[in-house]
């Protein structure tokens, strides 16, 4: 009785045979190394995928650690591409540093370095940034904070992975904070425990989160409370002081038991605003962090989102696969109210809202400085 045939496995020298290249070309061909030319890879890829060529992931990651060894164990690097005003912004303080800390902690964990590219740079544009990409050998690439603007960024050959953007030119895997579902869900929360008149201090012009996820959280929140307790947004245009008088008029006009701040303000400004107004308010910060232990705010867990959006890079990296995705990941993460001594009180974790979210004809009180 003859024997069934058994289907000969596809390996890279069958593909190196038909495409008349060598094994070796195969091997970085496959794993999109820049030294091939985007023609020869895609050629290559072409044939692997006809011939059905299945990679062995636990074999690849053993190669690939065995290829970083014989190096001296080099650490392979991530590109950080950071679109701030300014190029160290991610390191002094507020929601970007604790983003950076997680993206690095987690970059270290992995093995990988992470080296600085800012756009600000007048000698920096898209084109010379792949170029130095690709002579470097770097494949894998996070983009922070896009503010306002496009990638014109060709992802061919590069795996990228967004972290808080609010506007791209291209659909890549995306990890950020969930602004307007945290807000509206903490509010809620915060009224069930007893805050009925809850107010908003907004600053106009901030970053992307403060212009847009917060006052969506507030607006949505302010359909769910009735009429009565519905407070205007204070917009101050001072992008970094609040003036104690200003505030004052706004607890003394609509007299808030707690007014959330997209400012961080000390406690001798609200304790002014209180006297002048002849009212005390609790009051928490939008975006609390570490350094501001013992205060009471929302932690929208930016430490988290570095952590993950490195997480999906190595992912992605490991298996090789390149370009502009097929299906886009988007990964919020939510956020939790911390309680401190400017507003002491517990929330319920457990008490869920679904938001509207559609947004409602949101009053507004403007003030100038």
């Amino acid at each position: 009785m003859a024997k069934p045939s058994r289907k000969r496995p596809v390996t890279q020298a069958s593909i190196a045979k038909e495409a008349g290249v060598s094994v070796s070309a195969v091997s970085l061909a496959l794993r999109a190394h820049p030294s091939i030319p985007v023609a020869t890879r895609r050629r290559i890829e072409a044939i692997a995928r006809k011939q059905g060529y299945q990679q062995d992931a636990q074999l690849s990651k053993l190669m690939s650690y065995l290829r970083s060894a014989s190096r001296g164990r080099t650490r392979p690097v991530v590109a950080y591409v950071n679109q701030f005003e300014k190029p160290a912004m991610h390191r002094f303080g507020g929601p970007p540093e604790a983003t950076w800390k997680g993206l690095c902690d987690r970059a270290d964990q992995l093995g990988y370095k992470i080296e600085e590219f800012w756009m600000g740079d007048r000698c920096m544009s898209w084109k010379r940034l792949r170029q130095v990409l690709e002579a470097r050998g770097i494949g894998g690439i996070i983009f922070d904070t896009i503010i306002d603007r496009d990638i014109d960024f060709p992802m061919d050959s590069f795996v990228g992975v967004m972290l808080n953007q609010t506007r791209v030119g291209q659909r890549l895997h995306t990890v950020g904070c969930n602004i307007a579902f945290t807000g509206f869900k903490i509010l809620n929360q915060l009224r069930r425990a007893g805050l009925k008149r809850i107010g908003y201090l907004h600053r106009s012009g901030g970053r992307p989160g403060a212009r847009f996820g917060y006052p969506q959280a507030f607006s949505a929140f302010r359909q769910e409370v009735p009429p009565a307790d519905r407070l205007p947004m204070l917009n101050v245009s001072d992008p970094h002081h609040v003036n104690p008088v200003l505030l004052a008029h706004y607890v003394q006009e609509w007299k808030p038991d707690f007014v959330l701040s997209d400012y961080v303000i000390d406690e001798s400004t609200c304790a002014e605003a209180a006297r002048t107004a002849g009212r005390t308010f609790m009051w928490a910060y939008i975006d609390y962090l570490g350094s501001m232990s013992g205060y009471a705010g929302i932690d929208q867990k930016r430490s988290t989102v570095g952590f993950m959006g490195m997480d999906i890079l190595d992912a992605h990296l490991r298996r090789n696969e390149t370009g502009v995705p097929a299906f886009q990941k988007t990964l919020t993460v939510e956020g939790t109210w911390m309680p401190g001594r400017n507003c002491p009180v517990e929330v319920d974790p457990e008490h869920g809202v679904t938001p509207a979210m559609g947004g409602d004809s949101q009053d507004t009180v403007t003030a100038r400085t």
